[in-house]
């Protein structure tokens, strides 16, 4: 809780030092040497080392040099933006000093410097809270937030860790809890996790995110390498005070690290919120791991009858099996699984899960040369689904994402509704259709994907200067009168 002085004067000195004054909340003190105090555990708590700190306090104070004020500011400030290595990392989140007294019990935001300036969020196990406030931690666990009657349960049903902290888009923060089982349990949890280690495509530079892993009394902090491997600290007993004030103080260091760490994520499209669960509604879920994406639907019987013109639930598995067969032997248009493994159903339990090969988000062409290269990716795709007498269905721009951070290259995605050509279609239909889609007698057939393909082409060429023999294209596919084959011959 910093002084009204200090904030006022990183006000004064330039835009960036500005920037660094909003992380600061203003306290009210008794006497100069509580101000002092809580001015040192603040500065530092934003990374400005223990000399630069007290000269900044001295000028802060009306005492130091005024030169200082312009020119020396802001090239010390100018060090917080440096990404610390493992090394410094631990030595920054094990490096307290009991400078003031910290809350141990409750971490609200007055006591984290730096959660001002990030898009943070955070969810516990079995529970996903949206508030914007920081969880209410007993000691080294949490609180779980009450699920709201009615929400959806598919989270309840999946593997993800006790807790995950994300901030500007992106999981910094996995921490893992035993009760009173043993810290070297919740330790493997954490390496099972991670074990894909953190994506390129989603990551981009950043060296390391931040776990704990946690048993009875004793918390053990550790730096998620890139590759997966962790680097666990010492165990900290938490029946200790000093340990409890020393854990907290880490706490606050570790959010004052990913302000930096932010800095080195890709672009905002690529960032992924890793291991936790998305709820996509009706039962299904995505959930983006280290090397794969796990796509899971519970209860597919139920899912099939209201999503697949099939009478049961093995036709409907079947022809997925079938269908992502094709997607693994066709080159790099469609998404692939992981090693190629199909597609599983717990019988016991209904479960469909099947893990994917990562890809980047769906991004809209941008370029001639981009919508040409999407509209190839389709083509081929459809192609080679309906070679095999199949049909993807729902061919939209959300359907079909960048393959990697190279920008040019797609990849068609979510075969969940694929199933055999030629069915009489009798459920709802979906996103994207209209009355042109099904054939006079309410099929879905081949024609049907080119038709929604044509739809989508139509759509994002608007406003960019196309060939005319894509032009021509699009028209033929629009007039189902052209297939996807010889579609992919007509595109420059």
């Amino acid at each position: 809780m910093a002084s009204q002085e200090l904030i006022g004067f990183l006000r004064s000195v330039d835009e960036k030092c500005a920037q660094y004054a909003q992380l600061l909340q203003a306290g009210t003190f008794t006497d100069r040497l509580e101000l002092s105090a809580a001015d040192k555990f603040d500065l530092e708590a934003l990374g400005v080392p223990k000399g630069a700190a007290g000269l900044i306090m001295e000028a802060a104070q009306g005492t130091g040099d005024k030169t200082f004020d312009e020119a020396g500011l802001a090239e010390l400030l100018s060090g917080l933006d440096h990404v610390p290595s493992p090394e410094e990392a631990k030595d920054m989140l094990l490096s307290y000093e009991p400078q003031r007294k910290i809350p141990v019990v409750r971490l609200a935001d007055q006591y984290l410097p730096g959660l001002g300036s990030l898009d943070w969020d955070w969810c516990g196990h079995q529970t996903v809270n949206q508030a914007s406030s920081a969880p209410d931690w007993d000691l080294f666990g949490y609180q779980a937030v009450n699920k709201t009657p009615g929400t959806p349960t598919v989270v309840e049903e999946l593997d993800f860790p006790d807790m995950l902290i994300w901030a500007e888009g992106a999981t910094f923060y996995i921490g893992e809890d035993k009760g009173k089982g043993d810290i070297a349990e919740a330790r493997e949890d954490v390496r099972r996790y991670m074990r894909g280690g953190l994506p390129k495509m989603a990551y981009g530079e950043v060296p390391y995110i931040f776990a704990h892993a946690a048993a009875g009394s004793k918390v053990q902090l550790g730096l998620i390498m890139a590759d997966g491997q962790v680097d666990w600290m010492g165990v900290l007993d938490l029946v200790e005070h000093c340990n409890r004030a020393m854990f907290v103080s880490a706490l606050v260091a570790m959010v004052g690290i990913i302000r930096r760490l932010v800095g080195k994520l890709p672009p905002d499209e690529f960032r992924r919120k890793l291991l936790y669960i998305e709820d996509r509604g009706h039962g299904v879920a995505i959930q983006f791991l280290g090397d794969r994406v796990k796509k899971t639907i519970l209860n597919f019987p139920k899912w099939s009858a209201k999503h697949a013109p099939h009478s049961s639930k093995k036709p409907a598995f079947n022809v997925l099996t079938s269908v992502y067969d094709v997607c693994n032997n066709t080159s790099g248009a469609l998404v692939r699984t992981v090693h190629s493994m199909p597609p599983t159903l717990n019988t016991r339990t209904d479960t469909y899960t099947v893990d994917l090969q990562l890809c980047g988000p769906p991004v809209r062409p941008r370029t001639a040369e981009h919508v040409i290269s999407l509209a190839k990716s389709c083509c081929t795709a459809t192609a080679g689904l309906h070679r095999a007498k199949l049909v993807h269905r729902d061919f939209r721009l959300g359907n079909v994402v960048r393959t990697s951070n190279v920008e040019g290259l797609y990849t068609v995605i979510d075969m969940e509704h694929a199933g055999m050509a030629g069915q009489k279609w009798t459920l709802e239909k979906l996103r994207d259709w209209d009355e042109g889609t099904l054939d006079k007698d309410g099929r879905y057939v081949p024609s049907s994907d080119v038709y929604q393909i044509g739809i989508m082409l139509h759509d994002i060429s608007g406003g960019i200067n196309m060939p005319s023999q894509f032009d021509d294209m699009v028209k033929q596919m629009l007039q189902k009168s052209i297939s996807a084959e010889k579609a992919c011959q007509m595109l420059p």
